[in-house]
């Protein structure tokens, strides 16, 4: 029986070619989208779930209200944070570790090669699940001056895990009166495959005196990672923390003044680490999209109920010329439910055909949809999740699509149909298939309107008027993490000058769409003469060149200019704590209207003082130029206030304006770069592009 119904499925579909085509075709463009649509729901929903204990794994989180009425959320976490909450939940904790990331140049056969060497606390191992390949993990994070190397990187640096034991690497100084240091390759580890927002390419002992100025609640620089024990609520601590944080942190540093608790100010949560990367502040790198992934799901159901409707109107239509056969095997015997099986298992087979002919498409357009939004994403067909996804996604097609056309094809009675030489469709089918191609067309409405407004807004993002020039600007970044760069920033920025068609070259601690770093560091500013209400703002290190490099316009006062202002100290590790500097600020129009200011030349001449995070300073500033607006930290938000200082020791980007050939241009910086740098790797965008991803 099994194979008469298989013969006639085929000799049905082969008989009505054009309807299959049609049928299998319009199935497969919507099994296509629905399995591309979930490989990338899938990728961006599997983050940390590999780790053994994930559930009792989560990432320090800190919100910092420096005013009182803007709180910030931040992806980093302070030095201090780790042991005070060790010492307090001592008995829920299990293990907690610190992680510095740092982008370090070594120098490995005459070469300087960047490598990134987080340095960790030495309960990390208990933390993450690491397998170790070679040597000791433990004994690697006894003492400083060790090192364990990821195995990609062992296998990049060296060739091979067995090469990689034993080897020293010289980490180039980086600032002055610093000396290179010696790393010993003492371990090579993997860590569980999958994606993950932990970055441990390689790693070393957290060396504490080495960072002094770290010791401050202010300063967010490290991510913590906490293990709790087994059966500990998490919930219980958050409960608890506000104590915590009353009884351990400093918040002085705020000017919060009398009778504000460190609470009031400063929250920390712990997120479980599975949670973190679709729940992550905007300011955290690796952060994801939790709106956007939830909109993928809801298109990729819409198009798969698409594709089904379609196949059931197109089913319910075709019945009217089955009706003799079926007629027929009823005179002969068949009964209703041995039809329905068979017209089921025709809607299965047709689907199973789209369904290869979906898998198809998706392994032509699989690289270009990853590289549309971003992912490296993966299709394996010979995992048996992949085939049990594959079968429940026919199994649920075949069904929901072919269900009610076979009831409908077997409703038909004999004599009536044999009588008349057609069939007597029910009213119910015809019914049902116009509510059924009308509600085809008002999904297909939905998603063409959604496509277009999605399509609006992005030309509108890309389009809208950043408040800068964005042509013709190459930004070469990462120049703080290269030691064997940082000596000699003059001398690149004074070689790329000088080549044909470059008009400008500035020196900033930020670039355009950079949510991390510099571009987010906040500080409270007070307004001398004004309520004492303090400001949060941006504080951003430029040059006196920036402004002229990406065409800012000034609408008040000047730039900075090295004749007449000294560098500002806010960065400035070597001042004495507690001293008082002066210096000079610009600051944009958002700012101005902040502190009251309606008109950009009414600020000028007003000081503005905080106490620096970085030496405990009381700096003070006087205002010596506005600026207009500008969307440098994204263009989906309003314009920040923003507050700019001249401090040459945060230059981490070189941005330059020319004219003519950008690639050309490219290579004759890249060939500089190379000769400066021994072929170092040059990390560089050109602006327009960053404002179009």
């Amino acid at each position: 029986m099994i194979r008469n119904y298989f013969v006639t499925a085929i000799n049905n579909l082969l008989k009505h070619k054009l309807f299959s085509v049609i049928n299998i075709a319009g199935l497969a463009i919507g099994l296509a989208a629905c399995i591309l649509i979930g490989l990338y729901v899938q990728n961006e929903l599997a983050y940390d779930k590999q780790w053994q204990d994930a559930g009792r794994l989560f990432k320090l989180d800190t919100t910092l209200d420096r005013t009182g009425s803007n709180p910030s959320r931040s992806g980093g976490d302070s030095f201090l944070a780790t042991p005070l909450l060790r010492q307090a939940f001592a008995d829920e904790i299990e293990a907690a570790a610190r992680v510095i990331n740092f982008d370090q140049e070594v120098r490995l056969d005459g070469a300087n090669v960047s490598v990134s060497i987080p340095e960790v606390d030495r309960d990390v191992t208990k933390v993450f699940d690491f397998a170790v390949l070679a040597g000791s993990l433990d004994s690697t994070l006894e003492v400083p001056g060790r090192l364990a190397l990821g195995e990609a990187t062992a296998v990049r640096l060296f060739g091979s895990v067995a090469k990689a034991m034993g080897q020293t690497l010289t980490v180039v100084a980086s600032g002055p009166g610093a000396k290179d240091t010696q790393l010993t390759v003492t371990a090579v580890y993997r860590l569980p495959a999958g994606n993950s927002i932990l970055s441990l390419p390689s790693l070393t002992l957290l060396d504490e005196a080495k960072y002094p100025y770290l010791r401050n609640w202010l300063i967010l620089a490290t991510n913590d990672y906490v293990k709790l024990r087994p059966g500990i609520d998490v919930n219980n601590l958050l409960a608890r923390m506000p104590a915590v944080i009353d009884h351990g942190v400093d918040i002085s540093g705020m000017q919060a003044g009398p009778g504000v608790t460190p609470s009031q100010r400063m929250r920390l949560r712990l997120v479980n680490i599975a949670d973190v990367y679709l729940k992550a502040p905007e300011t955290l790198q690796f952060g994801g999209n939790l709106t956007l992934v939830l909109a993928f799901s809801v298109i990729s159901l819409l198009v798969l109920m698409i594709g089904c409707t379609n196949f059931t109107i197109l089913s319910t239509v075709k019945a009217t010329q089955r009706a003799r056969e079926v007629a027929l095997r009823k005179v002969v015997g068949a009964r209703r439910g041995e039809l329905i099986w068979q017209f089921l298992g025709e809607s299965t087979l047709l689907v199973a055909l789209a369904l290869i002919v979906a898998l198809m498409l998706v392994e032509l357009l699989l690289p270009v949809f990853g590289n549309w939004v971003g992912k490296a994403l993966q299709f394996d067909l010979l995992q048996p999740r992949v085939w049990l996804a594959l079968l429940a996604l026919t199994l649920l097609v075949s069904v929901t699509g072919g269900l009610y056309p076979a009831f409908v094809l077997s409703y038909f009675r004999p004599a009536a149909t044999l009588k008349a030489n057609r069939s007597n469709e029910p009213l119910s089918a015809a019914g049902l298939r116009n509510v059924l191609v009308t509600f085809q067309f008002a999904i297909s409405i939905a998603l063409m309107i959604a496509t277009a407004i999605v399509w609006l807004q992005v030309q509108y993002t890309v389009n809208r008027d950043p408040g800068f020039d964005r042509d013709r600007l190459l930004v070469i970044n990462n120049l703080m993490s290269r030691p064997g760069v940082r000596s000699r920033i003059d001398t690149l920025r004074q070689q790329v000058a000088a080549l044909p068609g470059v008009t400008v070259t500035a020196l900033s601690g930020h670039q355009p769409m950079q949510r991390i770093n510099l571009s987010t560091i906040m500080m409270p500013y007070t307004l001398e003469g004004g309520d004492r209400t303090a400001l949060q703002l941006p504080t951003l290190s430029i040059d006196p060149d920036f402004l002229a490099a990406y065409r800012i316009p000034l609408l008040a006062g000047r730039v900075f200019s090295a004749a007449e202002d000294t560098p500002a100290t806010f960065f400035d590790f070597t001042v004495k704590r507690g001293s008082e500097q002066q210096g000079k600020a610009i600051i944009n129009m958002a700012a101005a209207r902040s502190m009251g200011f309606t008109q950009p030349a009414a600020a000028l001449g007003q000081r503005v003082s905080t106490t620096s995070a970085y030496n405990g300073s009381l700096q003070t500033y006087t205002i010596v130029g506005v600026i207009g607006d500008t969307q440098f930290f994204g263009l989906r938000t309003a314009p920040r206030p923003e507050l700019y200082l001249d401090t040459p020791y945060f230059a981490d980007v070189l941005t330059i304006r020319f004219d003519g050939d950008g690639r050309q241009l490219l290579q004759q910086v890249t060939g500089i770069w190379n000769k400066l740098t021994d072929n170092a790797a040059l990390s560089s965008s050109f602006v327009d592009q960053l404002l179009s991803a």
